[in-house]
């Protein structure tokens, strides 16, 4: 199979050509239809049976780029689709820099990673270095950037996978719900602190990790800071996978006259560690056709790397696809005035200014 996707699944027989036309070319046109059809049932489109359909028009192998001497950085890199994407950039070489919260988990984070790589053509040359801060608490993310930007490498592209799904509401050490200065106000703050170096390499990629959550959500945004009257740890998570889209695409649209490509991506639904300890009882349902971390890490890898990801920018993405951000009648589009106002609440909480 074409790209970085890797399942023990049985890859579905692909129907002959009837008309003797180029093999690669009926593939595509098969695996799109059957797409479209999975798509609209949504529950096959975001499970294993998705990617491994969708994955039989890939041309692209992104398994064979060489990324010695390319810096990546990975939050939340110890475990689940942060550890496959990190897994998958040393398999090629390149230097990962893991920001995690735990230094054991980052230590067995980076053994798993090197003993899996140990035998690849460039996997001995990876480098794997750790940066430690607890991504709930601004100051952490600062201190994080500090360290990173003491490294001269160009950063290629910076992954903000970092998440959890909280049982309550915690306020962060800046008085912030927790669900929000992890999955929008830390990667907000991130992003602005490294802008002058993605700006001067003029051709960094900014992925944010979302989730197919947030299409159960219209955006509220008086709710994000402190959270709901009535915490519900499930639409907390989600309000802030829909802020990352909105935050994502109005980056983007400052950014991009700097060469800077910012993009989005959802997973699917797979199954990793936060699956299992967050959401028992949707795993105990789903676990027959849930993707393994790999196949959900695929799409940001293909952001990260692919050419044709050059021109990615703006959008949400799912198995290399574009993808609405909206469910037909669902009624959760935001309005301007509340993307001005949450780009406002970021700039503020953050103690930033976004520069022209």
């Amino acid at each position: 199979m074409a790209g970085l996707v890797h399942s023990n699944a049985p890859l579905m027989a692909l129907p002959p050509s009837d008309h003797g036309g180029d093999v690669m070319t009926d593939r595509f046109h098969w695996s799109k239809a059957v797409a479209g059809v999975m798509d609209a049932l949504v529950v096959p489109a975001f499970g294993a049976p998705g990617i491994l359909i969708r994955s039989q028009g890939w041309t692209e192998d992104l398994g064979r780029v060489d990324l010695r001497g390319q810096r990546f950085i990975v939050t939340g890199a110890n475990a689940g689709i942060g550890l496959a994407i990190t897994t998958a950039l040393a398999r090629q070489g390149a230097q990962v820099d893991l920001v995690c919260r735990d230094q054991l988990r980052a230590t067995d984070a980076i053994e798993t990673v090197s003993n899996s790589v140990r035998s690849t053509p460039y996997g001995p040359e990876a480098q794997l270095n750790v940066v430690l801060a607890d991504l709930t608490d601004l100051q952490a993310t600062r201190a994080a950037c500090v360290q990173l930007a003491q490294d001269p490498t160009p950063i290629e592209a910076l992954v903000h996978n970092a998440g959890a799904l909280f049982s309550q509401r915690i306020l962060s050490p800046q008085g912030v719900e927790q669900t929000f200065a992890l999955h929008v106000l830390n990667p907000f703050l991130m992003t602005a602190l490294l802008l002058k170096p993605f700006r001067e390499h003029r051709r960094a990629r900014v992925i944010w990790v979302s989730s197919g959550g947030m299409y159960t959500q219209r955006l509220k945004v008086r709710d994000l800071a402190k959270g709901a009257d009535r915490f519900d740890g499930v639409v907390a998570y989600a309000q802030c996978k829909r802020a990352q889209i909105e935050v994502m695409k109005r980056m983007h649209e400052g950014e991009h006259k700097h060469g800077l490509v910012i993009s989005a991506m959802h997973p699917g639904w797979a199954d990793t560690r936060g699956v299992r300890e967050s959401l028992p009882r949707f795993r105990q349902l789903t676990r027959w056709f849930l993707r393994d971390a790999a196949q959900g890490a695929d799409t940001a890898l293909w952001l990260a790397l692919s050419a044709e990801a050059k021109q990615a920018g703006g959008r949400l993405y799912l198995d290399r696809v574009p993808r609405s951000e909206h469910i037909p009648w669902s009624g959760t589009q935001t309005a301007e005035e509340d993307i001005d106002a949450l780009w406002a609440l970021c700039e503020r909480l953050c103690g930033v200014t976004w520069p022209d």
